[in-house]
């Protein structure tokens, strides 16, 4: 499965990369560099924050540029501990779930990492879009 994981914390990311080791991974820490990436592939499921640490560009640009590139159906968890940054993404897109970073570490005790991978792609493929 091919991953692309949206953070800027190296705590998050290294967490993120034991989680999903065995997918093809890519990682960006800026929503250009996010926005890139999607530009050159199709991923399977992406994992987004909102709050990243470069002066211009959040998790929102890179939901923009998913609504308007016509990706709408890409799965999304947004762990962004922004809870209102995080839900205004959601309804941006139509396949993205709001699931906090600490609840994802939480699902991680008791799931393998391929569990818990499943597991999230679900959420994302299950998330049902409430408004425009």
């Amino acid at each position: 499965m091919r991953i692309l994981i949206v953070e800027d914390s190296e705590t998050r990311l290294a967490f993120f990369r034991r989680q999903c080791d065995g997918h093809e991974l890519a990682v960006a820490d800026t929503a250009q560099g996010a926005i890139e990436l999607l530009g050159k592939t199709e991923f399977d499921l992406v994992f987004l924050d909102h709050d990243l640490a470069e002066p211009i560009g959040t998790g929102r640009d890179v939901a923009l540029h998913l609504r308007t590139s016509g990706r709408l159906k890409t799965p999304v968890i947004i762990h962004s501990m922004n809870l209102g940054a995080a839900e205004a993404m959601v309804r941006l897109l139509s396949r993205a779930r709001a699931h906090p970073f600490a609840l994802l570490k939480d699902m991680a005790i008791t799931r393998t990492p391929a569990e818990w991978v499943a597991e999230c792609l679900a959420m994302a493929r299950t998330a049902v879009r409430l408004s425009p």
